[in-house]
């Protein structure tokens, strides 16, 4: 699944917020009357679970160090998790408020991305920078708890 691109689009779907932790029947439902296959399901119901903890825990993490979450409903803006996207982490990456500073989003990002690694790495996560080359270079991966045995 690595490098494979979003099936919900970068949709409100990347932000479940970690309190949630099973997807209502009605979404499943809705993909598969999209088109979605039943394999990616499936895959996309195997990543939730398996990430839901550490997210939950990057969360709360990232908030209780004066991080917002990024509401793509709102005024935008914060820090994201997209666990959904990658199966050898949980991906944080960084979004500027919506119709403010666009100029200045690939700045912000460059800036925001290793602040939101090293808050993670003092935190306790095992966290880098996705490396050049890769699909999402410059954001964050996280892999677990620094010390924890790998999943």
């Amino acid at each position: 699944m690595r490098g494979m691109s979003d099936p919900f689009l970068r949709s409100s779907g990347d932000v479940i917020p970690p309190a949630i932790r099973s997807v209502p029947p009605s979404f499943h439902d809705m993909l598969r009357e999209a088109g979605v296959p039943q394999e990616h399901i499936d895959e996309f119901e195997a990543l939730r679970e398996r990430w839901s903890d550490l997210v939950a825990d990057l969360g709360r993490a990232l908030e209780n160090s004066g991080f917002a979450r990024h509401d793509p409903m709102g005024e935008g803006g914060g820090y994201w998790i997209c666990w959904h996207l990658r199966d050898d982490g949980v991906m944080v990456t960084w979004a500027v408020t919506n119709d403010r500073s666009v100029e200045f989003g690939d700045a912000m990002s460059a800036i925001m991305h290793p602040t939101l690694m090293a808050v993670l790495i003092e935190c306790g996560f095992e966290a880098e920078l996705i490396p050049e080359g890769d699909e999402d270079a410059g954001s964050v991966l996280v892999t677990g708890h620094a010390g924890a045995p790998p999943e």
